[in-house]
């Protein structure tokens, strides 16, 4: 399968999960806990999809920097799913869709160490429009809840980016089918553990949730996650991440006209364009 196939079936994917995460995370009571059980469904299905697609269970063909690769990445996931849930409850999909864009620009300035990526003109027009795409769209934040969500969704971005930035190599140290699961197992410790999360907190979690909806959830993260490292492994980075740039447009269009956000809706797809174009810009 070709990385372009793979890079549009993670564009559908992610899209219908961001939009799910808006409708289906408003009945979580605590969103760290919420993280761990979605990802517990995530690594759950990410194993399974893993043995399936090489006839056994993948084990880790990792160099002497793999293991820190992985851990170094959960770590930094970790903080990206406690933050995006918090941020979903808050936030509108078609907003939150925009501030987690600027993860493109967290990605470039990465990109240029770990894969000598040269700075040209446009990459400085690129993160010019990312932050008016940012600002454009939270100018009108005024309530806290909103404030949260959007501070929250601006965390969610940096450690996205950060942790986007590592996949490529870390995947190659460890296997593609190994990393696929192996980086959702790694993520629960450092979710339940910093700081310890007590048990009943997970387990009104898992009451107060509809479990069915959060697997769905989590099987389009993991579909799309698939299809997003093999597209990285298969084509060159920067055309893997331009046409990823759909996500957020997307999801903002999907926000406006199937969850009916249709408040500001001139300029969120304004800022939705503009951050668009930055990313293209960008990569």
């Amino acid at each position: 399968m070709s990385w372009l196939i793979l890079t549009f079936i993670f564009i559908f994917f992610l899209t219908g999960k961001n939009l799910l995460a808006r409708i289906w995370s408003q009945q979580s009571q605590d969103q760290r806990a919420f993280a761990i059980i979605f990802d517990l469904f995530a690594f759950s299905l990410a194993l399974i999809f893993s043995t399936f697609l090489q006839g056994r269970l993948p084990l880790p063909e990792l160099k002497a920097y793999g293991i820190f690769l992985l851990l170094l990445n959960a770590l930094v996931y970790s903080i990206a799913d406690r933050s995006i849930w918090v941020a979903a409850k808050n936030l509108a999909a078609s907003t939150l869709s925009i501030v987690i864009a600027l993860s493109s620009l967290v990605y470039f300035l990465f990109s240029i160490y770990l894969y000598q990526e040269q700075i040209l003109p446009r990459h400085f027009l690129g993160a010019i429009l990312m932050t008016v795409a940012v600002i454009l769209v939270s100018g009108k934040l005024r309530a806290p809840k909103h404030r949260k969500g959007l501070l929250f969704g601006l965390l969610a971005g940096l450690a996205i980016g950060i942790a986007s930035s590592l996949d490529k190599i870390a995947s190659q140290a460890a296997g593609v089918n190994f990393y696929n699961y192996a980086i959702w197992g790694t993520t629960i410790p450092f979710l339940l553990f910093l700081p310890p999360l007590p048990v009943k907190t997970l387990a009104r979690e898992w009451k107060s949730i509809a479990v069915e909806k959060v697997a769905l959830m989590a099987f389009f993260n993991v579909a799309g996650f698939f299809a997003f490292l093999y597209a990285l492994n298969y084509g060159q980075v920067f055309k893997v991440l331009t046409l990823a740039g759909f996500i957020t447009l997307f999801t903002t269009l999907g926000g406006v006209f199937l969850l009916k956000e249709r408040q500001d809706l001139a300029k969120k797809i304004a800022a939705a364009l503009i951050a668009f174009l930055g990313a293209v810009l960008l990569i």
